[in-house]
Order: C-alpha cells, then sequence, then structure tokens
C-alpha cells in the first residue's frame, strides 16, 4: 500500500514505485505472450497430427489391399513406420543438426531442414522399394508417390516462388537483384 507521509521523507519512493509498475507490466506481458504462444503452438501441433493421421489412415488402406492376410497390428506398425520416415519427426534428428541451430550462420530453423533432407530420401527409398515389390498394389503406390515427390521436387517451388512474385507485384528482375544482393 503506498504511504504518501512515509514516502515524502524517501526520496526514492517514485523509483521504487516504478519499478514495482514495470515489474507488475513485465509480469503481466510475459503471461500474455506465454499463452498466446503456448495458443499457437498447441494449433500447430494439431495440423500437425491431422495431416500424420489421415496420411496413416491412407497407407494403412493401401496396406490392407496390398496385404489382406496380414494381421492389423503388423499392418498399423508398418503404416506407422512410413510416417514416421516420410514426416518430419524431430526427436530423429541427428545430434550434429541439433547442434547446428547455436550456430549463427545456421539459424533456428536447421532440424527443419535436416528432417526435410531425411524425408525426402525416406520416401524416394520407400517409393523404390514399393515399386521392386512385385505387388501391384504397393507397385501402383510407389509410382504415385515418387510422382507426387518429384513433381513437387521439380516443380512445386517453382510455382510457389512465381505465385509469390505475381501475388506481391515483383518482376523477375526485382527477384534476380534482390537475390544478387547476397
Amino acid at each position: 500500500m503506498f504511504n504518501l507521509n512515509e514516502n515524502l521523507t524517501d526520496a526514492n519512493w517514485a523509483k521504487r514505485l516504478d519499478r514495482q509498475f514495470a515489474s507488475q507490466a513485465y509480469g503481466n506481458a510475459k503471461k500474455l505472450f506465454n499463452k498466446v504462444t503456448d495458443t499457437f503452438n498447441k494449433t500447430y501441433v494439431a495440423e500437425d497430427d491431422i495431416w500424420r493421421i489421415a496420411s496413416f489412415q491412407k497407407e494403412l488402406n493401401v496396406l490392407k489391399k496390398a496385404f489382406p492376410n496380414r494381421s492389423i497390428d503388423e499392418l498399423e506398425k508398418e503404416a506407422a513406420n512410413i510416417i514416421r520416415n516420410t514426416f518430419p519427426t524431430y526427436n530423429l534428428v541427428p545430434l550434429g543438426a541439433r547442434e547446428l541451430r547455436k550456430v549463427p550462420i545456421f539459424g533456428n530453423f536447421y532440424s527443419f531442414h535436416s528432417e526435410r533432407f531425411r524425408n525426402t530420401i525416406e520416401t524416394y527409398k520407400r517409393g523404390w522399394y514399393e515399386i521392386n515389390s512385385n505387388n501391384k498394389v504397393l507397385m501402383q503406390r510407389g509410382f504415385d508417390r515418387l510422382a507426387g515427390k518429384l513433381t513437387y521436387g521439380a516443380f512445386g517451388t517453382t510455382a510457389v516462388s512465381a505465385a509469390s512474385r505475381n501475388l506481391l507485384g515483383v518482376t523477375e528482375e526485382d527477384d534476380r537483384n534482390y537475390k544478387n544482393l547476397y
């Protein structure tokens, strides 16, 4: 409680009051920031989970058609393994790649790039395995998997780049000039 008589005799009362206010304001802002950040994180994880679940179901359905006599437990394990290897799974990022986050030139998102690279390799390996399986259902899945990956890899970034330039009114010349700044 603020006591005027007590504080008039103390020259530092304004500084103490200012520190108390700043501390409370900082504490409240920090709580709000943490709440907003937590909400965004939960939303991101939920979206990631939805895609994983949908993809797991798709892989499971393909495996059921390809191997109708296998147990559901065995098929679920195989579908889970496919998702684990073809979707980002950050606990699989090697220690060296995780440590690179601490180096300023690599930045905080090095784990993402590491996982993207691992997922790309695993997707190609899985597609190749499926194509060479002599199982018509798996062979078709392998062709679809590789066609999707190759199409996105070859044209996806180009299409996104062109769409972004058009949306923002950036010419190809402006884009080249920007890239030459570095």
